[in-house]
């Protein structure tokens, strides 16, 4: 994020939209909060311009009838590529609301500002207000104004990201720690699909400005079982003698994308110099299926 972009992307009834945010110009999440926000208090139209890398994305939503959105998007930088659609908007609310609370999840509310060039603040009272009305869907009434009520709405909302059934995830990203692989893992490589067992993010919820969704585990601790194709591969490493977990706010560790791991990457820097410390891998695998593991079926590796 903090680099100058970040992968951004909607998907709705089997309809997705990826790009590349720049960091010049209205932040995405926040932008779109901010209209959901909007759009359930009463307004009928909102419009969203995202600078990206190359192009300005145009997005119009406008209330179609009480419970219905329009959404038209218009990408400047590419001809022909203007898309029209119509979904419901408790569903548009419901994407929106779930993605802001497994940022919020991820970051904080500070990490979030700092992740940000411009130290964009999490919008945090418009998306109480749309979980607000998303609660309001589902048990015809609403979280009470009150900072204790709120509170409990947030935990709620947030403890709704654990996956507690079978889940199938159109991208997924995995934090794979160097020793678990060093240790008895097996190598992987891009293109390859793979077979992990996981657990919910714990010591890696964010990396780089990455969302982490599962963390690789194999020790006696995983929770999850996870199959998915890699699709792209960022090997993580700090200075020999830094600190066991990483500082992602600090800038102490960098990234170097590969074609494939075996947890033994070089660990002497290009120019032959400095030592680096490989401390674990972002994965990105697309298609990925997770599910629950029953007790009898995670691993019994100590």
């Amino acid at each position: 994020m903090s680099s100058g972009w970040c992968n951004a992307g909607l998907s709705l009834n089997g309809k997705s939209l990826h790009f590349n945010a720049s960091y010049i110009g209205a932040n995405p999440m926040a932008s779109l909060i901010d209209a959901c926000a909007g759009l359930t208090d009463g307004a009928e139209q909102y419009c969203l311009r995202w600078e990206k890398e190359p192009g300005t994305l145009y997005i119009e939503l406008n209330l179609a009838g009480r419970d219905r959105l329009d959404i038209c998007i218009s990408d400047c930088g590419v001809c022909g590529t203007d898309r029209h659609g119509e979904v419901l908007l408790g569903d548009f609310v419901r994407v929106v609301a779930d993605e802001g609370f497994r940022v919020l999840n991820a970051f904080g509310l500070e990490g979030y500002r700092c992740s940000w060039q411009d130290g964009s603040e999490f919008p945090l009272t418009a998306l109480l207000r749309i979980a607000n009305y998303c609660e309001g869907i589902r048990s015809n009434r609403s979280c009470c104004t009150d900072i204790l009520e709120e509170t409990v709405c947030l935990q709620k909302m947030i403890s709704r990201r654990k996956i507690t059934e079978k889940t199938i995830m159109e991208r997924c990203t995995v934090y794979y720690e160097a020793w678990q692989l060093q240790c008895c893992g097996l190598d992987f490589s891009v293109g390859e699909t793979v077979e992990w067992c996981c657990i919910m993010p714990q010591n890696y919820k964010n990396a780089h400005g990455i969302i982490i969704d599962m963390e690789e585990e194999h020790h006696g601790d995983e929770t999850h079982g996870l199959t998915g194709t890699v699709t792209r591969i960022f090997a993580e490493y700090g200075f020999c003698g830094g600190k066991p977990r990483i500082g992602y706010h600090d800038k102490a560790t960098w990234t170097e994308e590969l074609q494939h791991a075996d947890g033994w990457e070089c660990d002497i820097d290009a120019d032959g110099k400095n030592r680096k410390n490989l401390k674990g891998y972002i994965v990105e695998l697309e298609d990925a299926i997770i599910e629950p593991l029953e007790e009898d079926e995670r691993e019994k590796v100590f």
